[in-house]
């Protein structure tokens, strides 16, 4: 099924009311959906495989988290840049009203009920909502601490560095972003392959839209290519 720009007309409200049907359009009609987008939000919420083009070129193809978390790509040099990553309700904490996600390679605590045990939802974590810490912080607000390692760093200017991580101490889980300090990086002594432990300050679930894609500089004619199913080449049905 293509869909080339399908909300584009439409106001954020009407997006988000429509947004749900096309959630579950694959998983209904089982088929893969080729869907072509400039809002963010859109991709965030319904992609799996990203292929990025600009002026008629592939910039970028792959699973949406490691396109979003390539330092080298624009994505990840926006204001607002981060991650999406697909999670499993695993519990609900009806004391502090806390539900917590599986992730690969850690579980995060979201505030509110996010479904039904067993549900999977996509969750946004920012880049600027992850600080990174070589021990285990104490008595800290911060309730998502997770080992991480750094498997990449891309300066974003003279001040700030792109740190890419993959959870888990063997650093083989999803991929963060996190946007620190020059000073930081040198005070901490990081480096590729570096155990750190990623602090997380806020996760948002997808179905809250975070942002857009103005700002991204990207020439106009540039679009964003999803396939809910896959890739076009390697679709999950296949």
């Amino acid at each position: 099924l293509l869909m080339d720009e399908p909300l584009s007309a439409l106001d954020r409200r009407s997006k988000d009311e429509i947004l749900p049907y096309l959630e579950t359009l694959h998983e209904t009609l089982s088929i893969p959906v080729l869907y072509v987008s400039h809002d963010l939000a859109e991709v965030e919420r319904l992609a799996d495989h990203l292929v990025l083009l600009s002026e008629g070129a592939v910039l970028a193809c792959g699973a949406l988290a490691e396109i979003q978390s390539d330092p080298r790509l624009p994505l990840a040099r926006m204001p607002e840049a981060g991650v999406a990553l697909d999670a499993t309700v695993q519990a609900f904490d009806i004391r502090y009203g806390l539900t917590t996600l599986n992730v690969d390679g850690g579980r995060l605590l979201v505030p509110g009920r996010a479904g039904d045990l067993g549900r999977r939802r996509r969750v946004l974590i920012a880049a600027s909502d992850v600080s990174l810490a070589k021990r285990p912080p104490v008595e800290s607000t911060i309730l998502n601490t997770l080992s991480s390692r750094i498997v990449g760093a891309e300066a974003q200017d003279e001040i700030q560095i792109n740190v890419v991580v993959r959870l888990g101490q063997d650093g083989q889980g999803a991929r963060l972003i996190a946007r620190i300090t020059r000073k930081s990086w040198d005070r901490l002594d990081l480096a590729r392959g570096s155990l750190v432990y990623a602090q997380i300050k806020s996760v948002a679930l997808a179905d809250r839209p975070r942002m857009s894609l103005s700002g991204l500089g990207l020439p106009q004619s540039a679009e964003w290519t999803l396939d809910k199913a896959g890739s076009v080449a390697l679709s999950n049905d296949e």
